[in-house]
Parts: structure tokens; sequence; C-alpha cells
């Protein structure tokens, strides 16, 4: 049987790039991630990665046995909260935020999963701009939110962030809007439509500070993204979103928002800094972050 300690530092080895830094990750000597590679390598009978100068580079095989790992330490770590959620009888209440865009894409995977593994778990849902999930935090209203990265409370000492990924802005039309059929799509042609978005959308493009990116402004501003995506459907109207679920009528254009100079958007989970977070807290954070870098292959 695969010993999972081999399995996590093969892991950690791959994410950190160099058995240098993943050696100091883990606490170990880099001879002794070496040795511990080499037997993983041994007990399956298959070279996983090769070493030279330029890095480190996963085989066929290796590439496929990291996907399955990394899944299998996951199942792990939930095993073990879970059984410590079955000790404590797997009750009580956790609240959390979450911005309304990630509401539209997060919560429809996250309810109906936690509802089957815990049911006797209360979940309070708050959707709401980022400012007053802030104010419920510290209030400890919250366990904790899910939202955008902002300097201001990324660097707010009572509260700790944990980053789930980054995202960019994508523009949404019907499947037969009039801008699917050019060869190329500029900030004119954009904004030669009427734009819909969530409050936030305005606000981001207003720190941007750029002329330009001022024509995409949204003249719709609602924080219901199945709505917005309604009306998208039924008229020429361009649905601003940053996740790729959004809704079945309507279709991505063939640009990518750097290309019009709006950079990558950090979303992070906020809580208070040194508050221990509840075991179901954990699990709810942890299903998250896994849901997030299943949806982002829909990002751009």
């Amino acid at each position: 049987m695969i010993d999972l300690y081999k399995l996590h530092h093969f892991v950690v080895l791959v994410r950190s790039g160099s058995y240098v830094q993943a050696a100091q990750r883990l606490a170990l000597s880099q001879p002794a991630l070496s040795r511990s590679i080499q037997s993983l390598e041994r007990r399956i009978g298959a070279r996983l990665l090769y070493r030279s100068k330029a890095g480190l580079t996963l085989t066929a095989i290796g590439e496929a046995f990291y996907t399955q790992a990394e899944q299998l330490l996951l199942r792990a770590e939930n095993l073990e909260e879970n059984v410590k959620l079955m000790l404590r009888g797997a009750k009580g209440e956790v609240r959390f935020g979450i911005a309304p865009a990630a509401a539209s894409v997060f919560l429809r995977r996250l309810l109906p999963w936690v509802q089957e593994h815990y049911p006797d778990v209360r979940v309070h849902v708050t959707i709401a701009a980022l400012d007053e999930m802030r104010a419920q935090l510290i209030e400890r209203k919250l366990d904790f939110f899910v939202a955008r990265e902002r300097a201001d409370i990324a660097s707010d000492q009572r509260i700790a962030v944990s980053t789930l990924g980054t995202t960019a802005p994508m523009f949404f039309v019907r499947h037969d809007h009039p801008l699917l059929a050019l060869p190329a799509i500029t900030i004119e042609e954009l904004s030669g439509y009427p734009i819909a978005s969530g409050t936030a959308w305005n606000e981001y493009l207003r720190q941007m500070g750029t002329r330009d990116l001022q024509k995409l402004a949204a003249a719709i501003e609602l924080d219901n993204y199945e709505l917005l995506a309604e009306l998208a459907a039924t008229s020429d109207i361009i649905l601003v979103a940053s996740y790729g679920e959004v809704h079945p009528s309507l279709r991505p254009l063939p640009l990518a928002a750097t290309d019009l100079g709006i950079p990558r958007t950090t979303v992070s989970i906020y809580a208070l800094d040194g508050l221990e977070q509840s075991p179901i807290s954990r699990v709810i954070q942890k299903t998250l972050k896994k849901h997030f870098t299943e949806l982002q292959r829909t990002f751009p």
C-alpha cells in the first residue's frame, strides 16, 4: 500500500518546483526527501519526475499520478475532519459571507453538498458587498467570508487571508449576439452595447483609474446574476462576470480581459486572525477551495 506521507512529499515537491523549497516546507533534509521520492517510485514501479538544472519535469505517468495523489490526500484530510465532526455530533451552525458574483456559482454546488454530508449542520449565508462582510466579520457575526482580495483588507492585522485563486472578468452575450461575428473586439465595440454587472464592477473600474476602461462601466448594476443572465440571454446586453458557469444561453466573447488591460483578481477567504475555526467551518472552507480549483478550468 502506498504511504500517504510519501504521497504528501511528492505533492509538495511538485507544487514547490524544487527539492530545496520542498524540503524546507516539509522540514526534511534534501537527501531524506530524495529517498522518500525514490521509495515511492519503487513502490509504484515507474519514474514520476526528472531533475535537471532547469528544474523538475513530470513524466506522463507522473502527471496523472500527481492529479490522483492530490485527490487522495484531500479525501484523507476530509476523512480526518469527518471523524472529528462525527465525534462532536456534527451539529451546530456555520455563518459565512460571500460576494454576489461568487455566490451565483459556488452556492449551487456547496449548499447541496453540505446538506448531503452534514444534514444536522445549520448554514447561514450572507450575500453582501465586501465592506459589509468585513464589518460583520469584525463583529463576529460571520465565521469567514469569500471575496476578491483588496489591499486595505488584506493588510488589516485583525484578519487572516487565505487565497483561493485568481480570476479575471469575462464578457457574456447571447448565442447570436452581433459581436460574435466580428474577427476582433475592441473596447470601443464593447462600449457600443449596454453592459450589466454586479455592483463591484464599476467600483473596480474606478480603482483602475484608466479612462479607456471607464467606457466599460455598467449601465445596469444588480447583485443578482441569475436575473442579469436572463436579461443578457434575451437582449443585446453584455454581462460581465468573473466565473465561467453563468447561464446555458450565454457564450463568452472570444477576448481576454488582460488584452484590454484588466489584470487578474485574487479571490480569498477572510477570517479573524487567531480565532480558531470550528471543524465544520474548516471543512466548508476546504470544500470551497476544492470547488474553486475545479472551476478554474472555466475561468479565462
